[in-house]
């Protein structure tokens, strides 16, 4: 008992799996977690509560360290609310990379979690810095002693590769890294990510695959309550995969881009248009839905040049060339 009680909370994760199973021994982690009586629960507790779903718990010790006083919990807090501003639809990516730049760490996980979002901006930027902040990234991961959070940061470097590897085209080299990765990950949250984005790589081959993953996604999202993600999952990603394939029956959404998009799909375009026509500051691919509407050449070749000079996005960028060669052929 002595010596379960002196190994680290990565280690006891990995026999408690074997005896528990994954359920019990992600429950028995989330309780060491809240209790915070080592400095791996301190480095590791946000982090394990957001990689499994736990989004009130998560909440809960959010709000407990940005109440503590305490530096090192601060930054922790500051670093989660970057990370939301990178997910935000008009991301301040200039004035996030100089505080990521200046900030103090209190650890050398808070370093190395601070150059995973070093690097997501970098690459969101198509900084040409991208490749040796990412090469910085691997080398402090590697320097980090085994714990639950560098089993987590793992897991989001992976996701930079599937996502580089994506947005190239280079769907062998993208579903490699995400296949290796959902049999290394025990965190529902990571693996039902890599199974939407796994959907859609299979976009323009396979309606089959795409939509086994999506069931694979649905089935986590549901079975463990991962309310944000079942939110991304109806509202944009089964819509888009549908609309794109022509399966509308029965598929609805409150997003209105994906709402326009599904009625693209049944060539209710002025519809559609009315409703493209009310969102503000489009994205490539709202950009293209409008020259598709429209059935416009040169919107349709706008929304193209946005896609690859924007995002590096050579994967969706083909959508506005299929159009333009539909359009070609009439």
């Amino acid at each position: 008992m002595k010596m379960e009680q002196e190994l680290s909370l990565h280690s006891k994760s990995q026999i408690w799996a074997k005896v528990y199973g994954k359920s019990r021994t992600t429950a028995y982690l989330k309780e060491m977690i809240l209790q915070q009586e080592t400095d791996e629960t301190i480095q590791s507790g946000l982090e394990f509560l957001q990689m499994n779903g736990y989004e009130w718990e998560f909440s809960q010790l959010y709000e407990e360290f940005m109440n503590s006083g305490e530096p090192m919990k601060e930054a922790w807090v500051r670093l989660y609310e970057l990370q939301l501003l990178l997910g935000s639809r008009n991301s301040p990516y200039s004035a996030i990379r100089e505080e990521l730049e200046t900030m103090e760490w209190f650890s050398a996980e808070q370093r190395c979690y601070g150059q995973f979002l070093l690097a997501r901006v970098h690459y969101a930027m198509q900084s040409l810095h991208v490749i040796d902040v990412y090469n910085e990234l691997v080398r402090q991961l590697d320097l980090l002693p085994i714990s639950l959070l560098k089993g987590f940061l793992q897991l989001k470097k992976d996701r930079i590769q599937l996502h580089y590897h994506w947005k190239r085209n280079e769907l062998i080299f993208a579903r490699k890294i995400a296949y290796r990765s959902l049999r290394e990950s025990t965190s529902t949250v990571h693996n039902s990510e890599v199974h939407m984005t796994l959907a859609l790589t299979y976009l323009y081959e396979s309606f089959e695959q795409s939509t086994y993953h999506l069931n694979e996604a649905s089935s986590l999202v549901q079975q463990y309550k991962l309310r944000s993600l079942q939110s991304v999952l109806t509202k944009r990603v089964i819509p888009f995969v549908m609309a794109y394939n022509g399966r509308t029956n029965g598929i609805t959404t409150t997003d209105v881009a994906e709402r326009a998009h599904l009625l693209l799909a049944k060539g209710e375009n002025e519809e559609a248009l009315a409703l493209l026509e009310t969102i503000q500051d489009p994205t490539p691919l709202e950009h293209y839905y409008i020259g598709k509407a429209k059935g416009d050449i040169e919107i349709l070749g706008q929304a193209y040049g946005r896609f690859i000079h924007e995002q590096s996005d050579h994967f969706y960028a083909k959508l506005p060339l299929y159009e333009l060669n539909r359009l070609s052929n009439l």
